[in-house]
């Protein structure tokens, strides 16, 4: 057998958000926060980690909206998001039921990626993208774009992080030309700009003498 000590982290985690959920229960608060910031410390270190942690701030959350601590209407928002785009509408369903009981403004539902323009669709833009890459083009910071979506600026980098690599792009200016050309948001590329299927048509510039004769 190899040497060290194996650690189950989801396990790890998990009694971390039920110390949370019991501190925050005695209206310890600042004991709950820094407990739950513990345990998303251990969930963040496993592969494949999503999962673990949205389900248990769905859990956590419906006890910290009770208890009055943390953040719970994030961890909410974000776990919709997370759970829709994986068609997993159950217990999205449950998230936004917390939601609306709490009073919290609920993120809008996702749409099918169907809806996606034809060009970005054929390198597999999602519906979440789109929707982010519609935001890109309006100049938006990833900080805006989050408040709009009801999503972690850190989530927002990531979406736009896929699109670049998607669309074989470097810089996220490079994005308001795609969504120009793809018809998404209001972009209004500068002439010259790349774009999907090519290059938006130069201006046009007058030889000398070709100007109108006096």
């Amino acid at each position: 057998m190899g040497g060290g000590v194996r650690t189950d982290r989801p396990k790890g985690g998990i009694l971390g958000y039920a110390d949370a959920v019991a501190s925050g229960r005695a209206g310890a608060s600042d004991e709950a926060e820094y407990a739950f910031a513990a345990a998303e410390a251990e969930i963040a270190v496993m592969a494949g980690r999503g999962g673990y942690g949205h389900v248990a701030r769905r859990l956590v959350a419906e006890c910290a909206l009770r208890d009055g601590w943390g953040d719970p209407a994030s961890w909410l928002r974000e776990a919709v998001v997370f759970f829709e785009d994986r068609g997993q509408d159950r217990v999205a369903v449950s998230c936004r039921s917390l939601l609306r009981d709490a009073g919290v403004a609920l993120p809008r539902r996702q749409r099918s990626d169907s809806g996606v323009p034809p060009a970005l669709r054929a390198l597999g833009v999602t519906a979440r993208e789109a929707d982010v890459l519609a935001l890109v083009a309006e100049r938006l910071s990833n900080r805006e774009i989050g408040l709009r979506l009801y999503v972690s600026p850190r989530t927002v980098d990531k979406h736009v992080q896929r699109l670049l690599a998607k669309t074989g792009r470097k810089r996220r200016s490079d994005l308001v030309a795609i969504a120009s050309e793809a018809r998404v948001g209001g972009a209004d590329p500068s002439p010259g700009a790349e774009v999907i299927g090519g290059r938006a048509p130069p201006v046009e510039t007058p030889s000398p003498g070709s100007g109108p004769r006096g």
